[in-house]
């Protein structure tokens, strides 16, 4: 629901979607320079889990059986084994029993952490120039340019069914990735925004088990079958930053009058 780093910036900056979309086209871009033809299933799920909801079915209410079962009524969409592994560990874990789960999982890593970095200077956390030179002189200093860099390494060095990194982009990589940590994953005027954010998803998750009959029609195949906590996790993990703002105001927040 809510994306890596950013709560409340300008509309125009990166979101899960658009991470999901680069994420679908690095992936599909590498299976061609592999020479598979059929090239990847596009990913665009989020992380399998949801801030604010500690317990029970709510943490995880993402993984590749959900993603599945919420499509065309609860049939599903006979997703393949490669595309399970793929959503199941599109961002850590080791898929290493297929090619493709590892594909996304590489791309998804390169797309987020440039993605992420290009977000905090266009937010006014950093500016180009406090991009350390070994990052801007071993991969770029344009977004495209570094996410070039290390996709165009992915290609050539990988080989004899093993995708990797060479040693030396691997070392820039996780150089970059411990930068990224430091200056913006735990900035507290990154993150500061954060905090809000459990008791609104809480204060959601707390009324639809509570008024099951306010859940969206789509959902009452799964509150029949699976209980109302299913229901509600399910339904509150599709919510966008805004839905879920438009649903909590909606919900607990007066509207305001004029008084002439």
């Amino acid at each position: 629901i809510i994306g890596v780093v950013f709560v409340d910036v300008e509309d125009d900056q990166g979101t899960r979607l658009h991470r999901g979309q680069l994420t679908a086209q690095l992936a599909a871009d590498r299976a061609a320079a592999a020479g598979d033809e059929d090239g990847l299933p596009a990913h665009l799920f989020g992380d399998g889990g949801v801030v604010g909801i500690d317990d029970g079915p709510a943490e995880q209410i993402l993984d590749a059986d959900r993603a599945d079962l919420l499509e065309r009524d609860g049939r599903g969409l006979n997703l393949c084994y490669e595309t399970r592994m793929g959503i199941l560990n599109h961002t850590y874990g080791a898929p290493d029993d297929t090619r493709e789960a590892t594909c996304v999982r590489l791309c998804d890593r390169i797309a987020y952490i440039n993605h992420d970095l290009d977000d905090a200077i266009r937010a006014g956390l950093l500016t180009e120039e406090d991009v350390p030179e070994k990052i801007r002189s071993g991969a770029g200093s344009r977004n495209s340019a570094r996410i070039n860099s290390f996709i165009r390494d992915l290609i050539m060095s990988s080989g004899n069914g093993a995708l990797a990194l060479s040693e030396p982009m691997q070392d820039l990589f996780d150089y970059f990735h411990s930068f990224m940590y430091a200056e913006i994953y735990t900035n507290p005027l990154a993150k500061g925004e954060e905090g809000k954010v459990d008791g609104i998803l809480a204060a959601l998750y707390d009324y639809y088990t509570a008024h099951p009959e306010t859940l969206p029609e789509d959902y009452l195949g799964i509150l029949e079958n699976e209980g109302v906590e299913r229901a509600a996790c399910d339904y509150i993990s599709g919510m966008t930053d805004g839905y879920a703002m438009e649903k909590y105001s909606e919900l607990f927040i007066p509207f305001a009058w004029t008084v002439k």
